[in-house]
């Protein structure tokens, strides 16, 4: 019996959304941009499946995905430019995520040394467990000493959040320079795709149930409708 080798085409997308939402703190609305990573597979038969075919079917699989991300919440993590504090999902996000890095962080360290000092210096199997508590004990406690506070912090700056005063001017500014403004404002800040990386905007998702301020072709709606056409 022939054996049929398999063929992958793989598709890495980074995508960039804006949120408009409400501040739980001041009630004040503001938005803010985030974005992150993905990678979509597509696999196909040699000498039948072409590249378009499986570029187009890992696309399909990638708009599909991105379609709940865009809309899932508690994403990203900006300071509110008017009271300077963040919200409290960012916070508990932050926390999560710092607890559990500075816990594995500790535990594998500690695990380290106490591995090559119990070979070297003999110790014994309570001294190494001791160790090992102790590290993933401090490596917690790093990690908790590094996350998001909810603030506020008067003295810090974070140029990922805008009021609504300053969301027509920045409009402008990219209708000038003919620039997507979700994509501008993202690579502004620092981030850059890699090479053979798609670039992909998810437009403005607006959550605060006020007027609109965004036009609706920049709408996560109406840009999702355009990416699977």
């Amino acid at each position: 019996m022939p054996v049929i080798v398999y063929k992958t085409l793989t598709l890495n997308i980074q995508y960039a959304q804006c949120r408009r939402i409400l501040c739980e703190h001041c009630r004040q609305p503001f938005t803010y941009v985030w974005g992150d990573r993905s990678e979509f597979k597509a696999t196909g038969v040699p000498l039948i499946s072409s590249d378009e075919g499986m570029r187009q079917s890992a696309m399909r699989q990638a708009v599909g995905s991105l379609t709940n991300i865009s809309k899932a919440g508690n994403k990203g993590e900006s300071m509110c430019p008017s009271c300077k504090r963040y919200q409290g999902w960012m916070v508990r996000k932050s926390w999560m995520s710092m607890l559990g890095c500075g816990f594995a962080g500790g535990l594998i360290l500690a695990g380290i040394v106490a591995g090559a000092a119990g070979v070297w210096l003999d110790w014994s199997a309570a001294v190494i467990l001791g160790v090992i508590v102790v590290g993933t004990i401090v490596g917690t406690g790093l990690g908790g000493m590094v996350a998001t506070r909810t603030g506020p912090h008067p003295d810090k700056t974070d140029e990922s959040a805008m009021k609504d005063a300053e969301v027509a001017p920045f409009l402008q500014k990219c209708q000038e320079k003919s620039v997507d403004p979700v994509l501008f404002w993202y690579l502004a800040l620092g981030n850059k795709p890699a090479e053979k990386e798609a670039f992909i905007s998810l437009g403005v998702y607006d959550t605060t149930g006020q007027r609109p301020i965004f036009p609706r072709e920049l709408g996560t709606t109406h840009v999702l409708q355009q990416l699977k056409q």
